[in-house]
């Protein structure tokens, strides 16, 4: 969908990176035929080429992790991370060890508790803990293409995000938060949101920094393309994977 990267962020690990990198599924199938694509690792722990014929696209590693700070939960997605986070931590002692990596932290769907968003209340403590230092720690705050226009238009969920973001000077990206195969979602990766910045500000040798870069110094030049799913789209995405989760073996 003329993407030129992605970033998978999964629960528990880094499946679908793991997945690609060794080219097999779980079970020991192969996963892309070899015939027609390359996989090759980057000089670089968290970034692989998949290459077919003259198109390539630069996956990294990502994770999407839930947070425990007593009984509340919160999302929080690391981005270029070398090794996989333990979930159940504190927020803050997420933050610190994706920033150990030199990885990138963004707020999954922050202003959404149903979707178990750190709201304010978690970007209050990000901001006091690192946001007044004098040393840039990036951060990024997520518009989410699960939100449906009809949510959006009661509750602004994603107003807010870009509201939070412009007062503090945050970059916001774009995710399509399309989790797992039922519903056919990943064929939304590219449609729904998702998120440019400029390519003559990219070193490929260095991917990480590069964005790093960016967040810290062109914020203003990180942009949203794509749509949102309708309420229909989301509803029945959540209860697939509910389905899912909940079936009986």
């Amino acid at each position: 969908n003329g993407l030129d990267a992605i970033i998978p962020t999964d629960y528990d690990g880094l499946p679908v990176f793991t997945a690609l990198a060794k080219n097999k599924y779980e079970d020991g199938s192969q996963l892309l035929d070899e015939r027609q694509w390359k996989t090759e690792w980057k000089d670089l722990d968290y970034c692989i080429e998949v290459t077919k014929e003259d198109k390539t696209i630069y996956v990294f590693k990502g994770q999407e992790i839930k947070t425990m700070d007593g009984e509340r939960e919160g999302h929080l997605l690391a981005w270029c991370i070398d090794e996989a986070l333990p979930t159940g931590m504190p927020l803050i002692k997420n933050f610190q060890f994706i920033y150990d990596q030199n990885g990138i932290p963004v707020f999954a769907h922050p202003f959404v508790s149903l979707f178990h968003g750190c709201g304010e209340q978690g970007f209050n403590e990000w901001h006091k803990e690192f946001g007044q230092m004098e040393d840039f720690y990036p951060l990024g705050l997520d518009v989410n293409g699960q939100i449906a226009p009809i949510w959006e238009k009661f509750f602004h969920s994603n107003q807010k995000v870009e509201e939070l973001g412009e007062n503090h000077n945050i970059p916001v990206f774009g995710t399509s938060d399309a989790h797992g195969a039922y519903g056919k979602e990943y064929l939304k990766v590219g449609r729904r949101y998702h998120t440019s910045v400029p390519k003559n500000l990219i070193n490929p040798d260095d991917f990480r920094g590069s964005l790093q870069y960016i967040m810290e110094n062109h914020p203003d030049e990180i942009a949203v393309h794509g749509d949102t799913n309708t309420l229909r789209e989301t509803v029945s995405w959540n209860l697939r994977s509910k389905m899912k989760r909940f079936r009986i073996k």
